[in-house]
């Protein structure tokens, strides 16, 4: 009963708002200065949640998935705080205000001397060109956070010492989740917002009612749940907590999957390149945004890309063997590693087609047209290049 009240409550709230966004019309967005006292309830409830500028075509199942996903956090850190109060009224229940107090200032302080560790050693590079796979990198984080403070404070009869470290080291996660999805939401705010940065503001003002009301529901749905848990019997409300958790840490996971899936980046970093490179040599063909973002991964992984592990473009150092030479770039191999030199007026996207095609039968001429026709932006791309090029038989460094 309690899991089919809870499964009620979670479709009904990730519905209101985007429900609304899906269906709403162009029409419905705009209004004159004389229609303010004839608007109706359905027009206003619009209006707080909807942007009024055009909306992408996939904005609403971006929201749908937004709401799931943070829904799905604010019951189980609902869950989580009862778990942990819980848990210090068994180790300390003379003094249980006073050790909680004590060790949430310990976990809040560890928090932030992780996100100054984070900011400080993070690489601003791969943050700007990998966005979606920090953000998936920070729900991951975060579900491994909420894991521990679960399974350390409900599951497991720790010493209170070991328990505030445990939390301690949750919050640094939850912390570092934090920054990454951060970092993240930028370009994902700025593609929802039409690239336009004047959209920003009413795009944010929208986000953050959207997350009211999820997170509004999320808290009275765990309360409720909470306080109908505490009356069952410690085995089965056991069994509930931790089939609910499941679920929702699942729900959580595929639901920023499809989140992120929406989103449909023109700009070429390494993964898409990849793919639009894989993608000619299977289909003839250039794919579109869409089509590559439907494809590129979410996860890192050692050696991922074309990163300098791989590929290495606009170097100055000299490879073993010659695999590529045409007017302007030079491929060689280097222990395995592909370095590409570049002449003088050689673009960044260039060196990396070249090191990365191969025996590719398209030019780059041709291949930078196609890629224009499919909607990518070639003039500014989030391809890294160390910024050599040389002239004839001298290096020199291009500084911009």
């Amino acid at each position: 009963m309690v899991c089919l009240w809870l499964v009620c409550v979670f479709i009904a709230c990730v519905s209101l708002t985007s429900g609304l966004i899906v269906n709403v019309k162009p029409s419905h967005l705009v209004h004159t200065k004389n229609d303010s006292k004839q608007r109706s309830a359905p027009s206003s409830l619009i209006q707080t949640f909807v942007p009024s500028f055009p909306l992408q075509p996939r904005y609403g199942e971006f929201v749908f998935y937004n709401q799931v996903q943070n829904l799905a956090t604010t019951l189980r850190n609902t869950l989580s705080t009862l778990f942990i109060l819980d848990a210090f009224e068994k180790t300390s229940s003379q003094a249980l205000a006073l050790t909680a107090t004590l060790s949430f200032l310990a976990r809040d302080g560890a928090g932030m001397v992780s996100t100054l560790c984070f900011s400080r050693y993070a690489q601003p590079f791969s943050l700007s060109t990998d966005v979606k796979r920090w953000r998936y990198a920070a729900d991951i984080t975060c579900n491994v956070a909420l894991g521990l403070e679960f399974i350390t404070s409900y599951v497991l009869n720790m010493p209170q010492n070991a328990l505030v470290l445990s939390l301690c080291l949750a919050n640094c996660l939850k912390s570092i989740c934090g920054m990454m999805a951060g970092a993240a939401s930028g370009p994902i705010d700025f593609y929802f917002a039409g690239r336009d940065s004047s959209n920003l503001p009413e795009l944010n003002s929208k986000s953050q009612a959207q997350h009211t009301l999820s997170n509004g529901v999320g808290i009275i749905a765990g309360a409720l749940l909470s306080r109908t848990v505490s009356g069952l019997s410690k085995t089965r409300s056991r069994v509930i907590l931790y089939v609910g958790y499941t679920i929702l840490t699942l729900c959580h996971l595929i639901a920023n999957a499809r989140l992120l899936r929406t989103v449909a980046f023109n700009t070429i970093n390494s993964e898409r390149l990849r793919i639009i490179i894989s993608g000619y040599k299977q289909l003839g063909r250039i794919k579109t945004p869409d089509e590559v973002a439907a494809e590129e991964s979410l996860l890192f992984r050692p050696g991922f890309g074309f990163r300098c592990r791989k590929l290495r473009v606009g170097v100055a150092c000299d490879g073993d063997e010659v695999l590529v030479e045409n007017e302007g770039v030079i491929v060689k191999e280097n222990r395995g590693v592909k370095d590409v030199l570049l002449k003088e007026g050689v673009t960044t996207l260039e060196g990396h087609y070249c090191g990365a095609a191969g025996t590719a039968t398209l030019s780059f001429g041709d291949f930078e047209k196609s890629l224009e026709e499919a909607g990518w932006e070639v003039k500014e791309t989030q391809l890294r290049d160390f910024g050599w090029r040389f002239r004839e038989e001298e290096s020199t460094k291009n500084i911009e």
